[in-house]
C-alpha cells in the first residue's frame, strides 16, 4: 500500500491534541478562579520563605545585622536564588 502525502497529513491531524476551542464562559470562569486561587496560595507561602532565609542567615556565625539585611535584600527578590541559598550546606553559605 502506497502512502500519499494527503494520507500522512490526515494521520497527523488525527494524532494531534484537540485545543480548547469552546466558548463556554462557565469553564473559563472556573479556570480563572483556579488561577487566582493558585496565586493566593503562592502569596501566602512567600512570607514563610522569608522566615527561612532570615533564620538561615542569622544562624551563620559571624553575621552582623547589616550582613543579614544585605542578604535579605539580595535573596528576597529572586526566589530561585533564595531556594539555592537555602539548599546550600553551612560551609558553602559562609563562602
Amino acid at each position: 500500500m502506497e502512502v500519499t502525502s494527503i494520507d500522512a497529513v490526515t494521520q497527523n491531524e488525527k494524532r494531534k491534541r484537540k485545543r480548547w476551542e469552546r466558548e463556554d464562559n462557565e469553564e473559563k470562569m472556573l479556570l480563572m478562579g483556579m488561577v487566582e486561587a493558585a496565586k493566593e496560595v503562592a502569596t501566602a507561602l512567600r512570607p514563610q520563605k522569608w522566615d527561612k532565609i532570615e533564620l538561615a542567615l542569622t544562624q551563620l556565625p559571624g553575621m552582623t545585622e547589616d550582613d543579614i539585611l544585605d542578604g535579605m535584600d539580595l535573596l528576597g527578590p529572586d526566589p530561585q536564588l533564595a531556594e539555592t541559598f537555602l539548599g546550600l550546606s553551612d560551609e558553602r553559605k559562609k563562602g
